[in-house]
């Protein structure tokens, strides 16, 4: 384990389920263009700029998740991508200071239902969007989950894997009790990470939902962020290759 300092406010929970949080996230599977695509998106009622989402998607042949954020007004959707560390820094972790104009970014939407249609949109390229909802989670009172379960793309991977959160009901409220370690080259699950394990209360302690698990620059280890009432505490994983497994950098 490792003590981080966050600039994330920690949610007052004491177990890995959440009663009283502040998680409001849709999920969609559909196309961007002709390739398959799945899309997560978290609302809020703003954190700064007038933005008010996050999100994280990815290509199904590719399964290297994107980070997302932009603004919803009514039932307008403007979504930009984040491509490198540095805008990741800027515009998920510093945030900006100004008004952002979301009209330049690629994502165009416009809710119809459980649906999302419009366009994604750089330079001459430009690919209509068709997105059905499949799943939600709204752990903001009681904690409610519609279908089976929630799939969370997190924006923590290395250069070989993704890492699928699985958000679930339980008898005591939402809970993750397993971590998908997704190939990205073959699609499979390689292995499963308890994410409960090494002190670690799991799930619900960054702003953003997709921000749990991060990621070094170099893309070789990720980190769990743990809730904890005194300094913050990570859980460090890098890949083993005698095991073919990841295990805590310990």
């Amino acid at each position: 384990m490792k003590m981080k300092n966050s600039l994330a406010v920690a949610a007052l929970l004491l177990s890995c389920t959440a009663h009283a949080g502040w998680y409001v996230v849709d999920n969609y599977e559909g196309t961007l263009g002709k390739w398959p695509v799945h899309i997560s998106l978290q609302e809020y009622d703003s954190y700064g700029s007038g933005l008010n989402i996050k999100g994280s998607y990815y290509y199904d042949k590719y399964r290297a998740p994107i980070p997302l954020y932009g603004k919803r007004s009514a039932d307008s959707f403007e979504l930009c991508e984040v491509n490198t560390p540095a805008e990741y820094d800027s515009a998920l972790i510093q945030g900006s200071k100004g008004k952002v104009d979301t009209h330049i970014c690629p994502f165009s939407l416009t809710r119809q239902g459980d649906k999302l249609r419009g366009h994604w949109q750089q330079g001459d390229k430009r690919y209509e969007v068709a997105l059905k909802q499949t799943a939600s989670l709204d752990n903001t009172a009681e904690g409610k989950i519609t279908g089976k379960r929630v799939d969370i793309p997190f924006w923590g991977q290395t250069a070989t894997h993704s890492f699928i959160g699985h958000y679930q009901t339980t008898a005591d409220g939402i809970a993750i009790n397993s971590i998908s370690v997704i190939n990205k080259k073959t699609g499979n699950s390689d292995q499963t990470l308890d994410p409960q394990l090494h002190q670690c209360q799991f799930g619900f302690y960054m702003t953003a939902i997709y921000q749990n698990i991060e990621s070094d620059q170099a893309g070789k280890t990720i980190w769990l962020n743990c809730y904890s009432q005194q300094a913050d505490i990570t859980v460090g994983y890098h890949f083993d290759k005698a095991s073919m497994r990841y295990i805590t950098s310990e």
